[in-house]
């Protein structure tokens, strides 16, 4: 019984392996405030397993600050992605997931919820990548900056990002 749950296991992460490609990308902002004259930035990485046609899982990780705040404000932020329609080079996904960032002296900040988005392929390997909005709840009583305030909701404003992805 044993060999058999051990020969199935193998054969199930073979079969999905053998479809599944590596994306990587992520997102880069920064933001000049001349009001407050404080400057936002945020670098985050992106790693994804396309599944298949439909399915990709995958992670953020990085970092966010501004000048204003000592320390960086570190994120790691896990997602499953579902591609619901394609239109030649256009594809439509909704993505869900969580955030959880810390920052230094401060507790931990989450959100959870949904994002559409739109994926553009401008060759075989490279695409960009909008994500336009945010609904899902967020709890951040601590303020950590480049995290949604406490409450619950849709965002389409600070929620919209842009990405470059290299696929392999």
């Amino acid at each position: 019984m044993k060999k058999f749950l051990l020969i199935a296991v193998m054969a199930v992460l073979g079969a999905v392996s053998a479809q599944a490609q590596v994306r990587l990308g992520g997102e880069v902002a920064v933001w000049y405030n001349s009001n407050s004259e404080n400057t936002s930035y945020t670098i985050m990485p992106e790693i994804g397993y396309k599944l298949n046609n439909q399915w990709e899982v995958g992670t953020h990780i990085g970092f966010s600050g501004n000048s204003d705040q000592e320390g960086l404000n570190f994120k790691l932020a896990p997602f499953a992605r579902y591609t619901f329609l394609r239109a030649g080079i256009f594809s439509m996904f909704g993505e869900g997931g969580f955030t959880v960032a810390t920052a230094k002296h401060k507790d931990t900040a989450f959100k959870i919820g949904l994002r559409p988005g739109v994926d553009v392929e401008l060759s075989e390997h490279w695409s960009l990548e909008a994500h336009l909005g945010f609904l899902g709840f967020a709890a951040n009583d601590d303020g950590i900056g480049g995290m949604a305030s406490s409450g619950f909701g849709f965002d389409f404003a600070s929620g919209t990002s842009f990405g470059l992805i290299y696929q392999f």
